[in-house]
């Protein structure tokens, strides 16, 4: 796709950065929980998380924005005695960027931290690639490219008039019914002109019902009764049953695993109780640091917690 060099060999590599203090990040590939096979840049066993800083603050939104957004146009409304037309309801639509930090260009002099090391099938030796985009890391690919969202979020709610947000590189707005998909179309324009248009394939089409980073909203009730209802996707419900299932088969929970389960675990808890609801995962957020892989009692007991709360159902209002 055009983010890195052809595979060199290292005294190609040294004599291509003119012998500069180099670190290199060994690539290696993880099965996620649907079966998916992911290339991983690890930036931690490389060293490039302890050495890379970006002064940003982050700022991210929550998956409850759209219920923000709807407190903000209805709010507006009445405060500016605005009758909404017989029917008026509103709307929700998702957005997604290819690829995000990946179209991240960086100065080629200060690249020590992005060299991608992996074992080349036909050469049968390593190799070493140099990227001129960002690598998959928290400092890097999360923090720096944090202003890129937020410049988006700017230019559209200014021009368009959108209640439009971004949470990496998710994007959700809302609008009015009547509207239809014209707002949609035109964020899609601005997006293009940009020069980083949003995926076709991930777009979710302006309805009374969809999901903002892993919870379902419905609009039906905005407007009229003021109430917007929150629930976490089916599909990552069925994830994190699978991820207990499998762990507690196997008896086997490792740092790396628990991480996962962790960050998915939290997006449904905290569609149900807002951030109270991880205090029952104490045990599951203490083995992402841990260096045993053993199912223990306190971890049987934060499964036992989530199993009933995703049979319990209890949606947030």
């Amino acid at each position: 796709n055009g983010w890195c060099s052809k595979p060199m060999q290292w005294e190609e590599l040294r004599a291509h950065t003119k012998y500069r203090p180099l670190r290199i990040i060994p690539r290696c590939v993880i099965q996620q929980p649907n079966g998916k096979l992911r290339l991983i840049d690890d930036a931690d066993a490389g060293g490039q998380s302890e050495t890379t800083e970006d002064a940003n603050q982050l700022r991210f939104c929550s998956a409850f924005q759209p219920a923000r957004h709807m407190r903000h146009i209805v709010g507006s409304m009445k405060s500016k005695g605005v009758t909404p037309v017989q029917g008026e309801g509103i709307l929700s639509g998702g957005e997604d960027l290819p690829d995000a930090y990946r179209w991240k260009p960086q100065d080629l002099e200060d690249a020590e931290c992005c060299i991608v090391s992996l074992w080349h099938p036909g050469w049968l030796i390593q190799v070493f690639v140099l990227y001129y985009s960002l690598l998959f890391g928290n400092p890097l690919s999360v923090t720096s490219f944090n202003r890129y969202p937020k410049l988006m979020e700017a230019i559209v709610r200014r021009w368009l008039f959108i209640c439009f947000s971004m949470y990496f590189d998710d994007g959700t707005m809302q609008d009015f019914a009547s509207c239809g998909t014209q707002g949609q179309d035109r964020l899609n324009k601005i997006a293009a002109l940009m020069g980083t248009p949003f995926v076709d394939k991930k777009r979710q089409v302006m309805s009374t019902k969809n999901d903002f980073l892993g919870l379902e909203h419905t609009t039906d009730n905005a407007i009229e009764g003021g109430t917007v209802t929150f629930w976490v996707r089916e599909r990552l419900e069925h994830k994190i049953v699978g991820m207990m299932h499998t762990a507690c088969k196997a008896g086997h929970f490792p740092p790396g695993e628990a991480r996962k389960f962790y960050g998915s675990a939290n997006f449904m808890e905290h569609g149900m109780f807002g951030k109270v609801g991880r205090g029952g995962m104490n045990a599951i957020k203490d083995r992402q640091f841990a260096k045993q892989a053993k199912i223990t009692k306190d971890i049987e007991q934060a499964f036992e917690m989530i199993k009933a709360a995703v049979q319990l159902k209890p949606q947030r209002v």
